[in-house]
């Protein structure tokens, strides 16, 4: 990898469900050889513990499954955050994706030591990296380039990614095999479009962009590359917001190569 500077710099990619931010975060890793920190298998593999465990099953309220995670001990709940990494490698990640899980991740996610601890596991990790004198990285999830930075990474390139419930739904179904058009199909979209808008609408770290963020489709219409993009992005220290509505995976994961080329030049041209 290029040398940019003693510093280590970080790609975050956070949004809604099945916005392709796991898709171009993987794509990047990929292609530039790097690490990626995911907080939604984290939350995932605790749901699933909890699942194992009897602590809930699929049907459980959502007030029961807050209660139950709540009521969890940081201990407990951290060794689980811990075993992560070695189920992931052991075993893969099919099993995190299963129906069970997906019922009820995001009711688990949305709690108070959930949030505090993963950030916590992450911010960890980041450190980690720091110290091992990773140049570049990448997070995906919500809020983790803010945890980044606490930690003493800088942001090169922050991501909102987002889309439709519509649009999520048949990326789900297309995943899974089924006819969005079926019951089944139907059941992933009321349940991808009740997630999306709890997300978005909860007092505590909503899923929603940055205040400040810019639209990459306005500043694409203004004529800008994605390198620029991105450059742009790193020097203001700006949240780009991706609607991946209409662009199919593969652009997809064109335009945010440029996106991180662009940023990565920022760095390397500013250490030189």
């Amino acid at each position: 990898m290029t040398e940019i500077s003693e510093n280590s710099y970080v790609g975050n990619a956070d949004g809604t469900p099945r916005s392709g931010k796991d898709s171009s975060a993987d794509h990047l890793a990929a292609k530039h050889g790097l690490a990626v920190i995911e907080a939604g298998r984290l939350y995932r593999f605790q749901t699933l513990q909890m699942l194992e465990s009897g602590l809930i099953v699929v049907g459980t309220s959502k007030e029961a499954v807050q209660e139950a995670t709540e009521a969890m001990d940081d201990e407990e709940y951290v060794k689980n955050l811990d075993r992560t990494a070695d189920f992931v490698r052991e075993k893969g990640l099919g099993r995190l994706y299963e129906p069970d899980i997906e019922a009820l991740v995001g009711m688990v996610a949305n709690t108070a030591i959930s949030q505090r601890l993963v950030n916590e596991h992450i911010e960890s990790q980041v450190q980690q990296k720091i110290d091992d004198g990773v140049p570049v990285f990448l997070t995906v999830g919500r809020g983790l380039a803010q945890v980044a930075k606490r930690a003493g990474a800088e942001v090169m390139l922050d991501m909102f990614m987002r889309c439709s419930p519509e649009n999520a739904a048949i990326r789900e179904c297309l995943r899974k095999k089924i006819d969005p058009s079926s019951a089944e199909g139907q059941a992933v979209y009321r349940k991808l479009q009740a997630r999306i808008e709890e997300d978005a609408t909860r007092p505590k770290n909503p899923v929603i962009p940055a205040k400040d963020a810019e639209n990459y489709a306005d500043l694409a219409e203004r004529g800008m590359t994605d390198r620029e993009i991105g450059r742009l992005a790193a020097k203001n220290g700006l949240q780009i917001v991706f609607d991946t509505d209409e662009v199919p995976l593969a652009p997809m994961k064109e335009k945010v190569e440029g996106l991180y080329e662009g940023a990565l030049s920022h760095v390397v041209n500013r250490a030189a």
